[in-house]
């Protein structure tokens, strides 16, 4: 079940990030914004829910190799929970471009 977002909650700026920890961080805000858990992210990216665990406690960076987790990543962080529940389980992995309100 999707966590509501608080509406008084810091807002993603990617202009914050300096470390992996800030990744992490910009990262997680944007998912607690959209009201949603880990594992919406993990089903709407198509990536696995551990890997994408490991990207928002900034324990590992997606792979420079793989440039397509970062959108597929974002986008996921950005759907709003009913369109999950609405939707057929995502079998492949997203590729929108990042929304242009985390890239300033």
């Amino acid at each position: 079940m999707a966590r509501q977002s608080l509406p008084d909650a810091e807002v993603p700026d990617p202009g914050r990030i300096n470390s992996q920890q800030d990744f992490g961080h910009e990262l997680t805000l944007a998912r607690q914004q959209a009201g949603l858990t880990i594992r919406d992210v993990a089903r709407a990216s198509g990536i696995p829910v551990s890997t994408v665990g490991d990207y928002f406690a900034a324990r590992h960076l997606p792979p420079a190799r793989q440039p397509e987790l970062l959108p597929a990543i974002l986008a996921g962080s950005l759907t709003a929970p009913a369109a999950l529940a609405s939707s057929d389980r995502v079998t492949s992995r997203v590729t929108s471009p990042i929304p242009s309100q985390l890239t300033g």
